[in-house]
C-alpha cells in the first residue's frame, strides 16, 4: 500500500508539471476556462461612474487595448510589467520579491499576457497599462472560480 500511495503521488506532480509547461489561451468568444485554473470571462458595455472592486482575483481591463487570443502561462525571468498605480515598470521577479512571495507562491503563480505583455498577475495586480479609464467603452471582467 505505500507504494501505491507514493505512485499516486508522483503520477501527481507529474500532470502538475506538465500543465505548468503548457500555454493556454482565452479567446474572444470565451466565457469560461477550465485550465490551468477556473477563470469566468465576461464583457460588458462601462456603465457610467463604473469603479472597478477591490478584488484580487477580479481583472476589470480595457477591452480595446488587448490582443487576443489572451496567454495563460507561467513567469519567465526578466520578464517586466507596469503595476497599477505606478507608471514604469518594474520587473516581475522584483515584484514577488517586495510582496514577499515564497518560492512555491512564485511557481504556483499564472500571469496571462496580451502579445508579449503582461495583463494581469492573476490574483494579485493587473498591468496599468490595461485599466480602466475615463475613455474606456467595453470592459473585460477575467474572474478566478474556486
Amino acid at each position: 500500500m505505500i507504494f501505491e500511495d507514493k505512485d499516486v503521488k508522483i503520477e501527481e506532480i507529474r500532470k502538475e508539471d506538465d500543465i505548468a509547461q503548457k500555454e493556454f489561451f482565452i479567446h474572444p468568444g470565451d466565457s469560461f476556462i477550465e485550465q490551468p485554473i477556473k477563470l469566468k470571462i465576461s464583457k460588458f458595455i462601462k456603465p457610467a461612474g463604473f469603479e472597478p472592486l477591490d478584488n484580487r482575483n477580479i481583472a476589470f481591463l480595457n477591452e480595446h487595448k488587448l490582443e487576443f487570443p489572451l496567454k495563460i502561462r507561467k513567469w519567465e525571468k526578466g520578464v517586466f510589467f507596469y503595476p497599477l498605480g505606478l507608471n514604469k515598470k518594474k520587473l516581475l521577479s522584483d515584484f514577488f520579491i517586495d510582496n514577499k512571495f515564497t518560492i512555491p507562491e512564485k511557481e504556483k503563480t499564472w500571469i496571462i499576457t496580451s502579445g508579449s505583455q503582461i495583463v494581469w498577475i492573476v490574483g494579485h495586480r493587473i498591468d496599468n497599462r490595461y485599466k480602466i479609464s475615463d475613455k474606456t467603452k467595453n470592459i473585460l471582467q477575467i474572474e478566478v472560480v474556486c
